[in-house]
């Protein structure tokens, strides 16, 4: 297990372009999860977590801890995009593998502005 995880580290290394765009995604994650976290305040007040305009309310509410969901959702996308970039690298080669990647970045910023907004409307609860 350890010989394989070395291996596939090593295939990624080799890639400059590669490693640079994954590196570059994971710190935008990161800096994302330490948004996210400096967000966050503990609350009794249930706060709006989802906003919709098909519902018969436009606003759900649930307790505070539901937006930490949205931490876990950004480690769970790193970690993920991680290996399907290095599978979609032996599988379908460079090309592939940056295009999965470019489309992480696409991800990111749509589920930044997601974040965003949704913190913004729990703040004023």
């Amino acid at each position: 297990m350890k010989d394989q995880f070395l291996s596939s580290v090593h295939t990624i290394i080799r890639d400059r372009q590669l490693v640079t765009l994954l590196g570059t995604f994971l710190f935008l994650c990161l800096a994302l999860l330490i948004y996210i976290g400096v967000s966050l305040h503990p609350s009794e007040l249930q706060v709006v977590v989802h906003h919709t305009s098909y519902g018969p309310t436009n606003f759900y509410r649930d307790k505070w801890y539901y937006l930490v969901s949205f931490g876990v959702f950004v480690v769970m996308m790193a970690i993920t995009q991680c290996i399907l970039a290095y599978r979609i690298l032996q599988t379908k080669g460079h090309a592939f593998a940056v295009a999965y990647i470019w489309l992480g970045y696409i991800l990111l910023v749509v589920s930044s502005v997601l974040f965003y907004q949704v913190l913004n409307i729990a703040s004023l609860s």
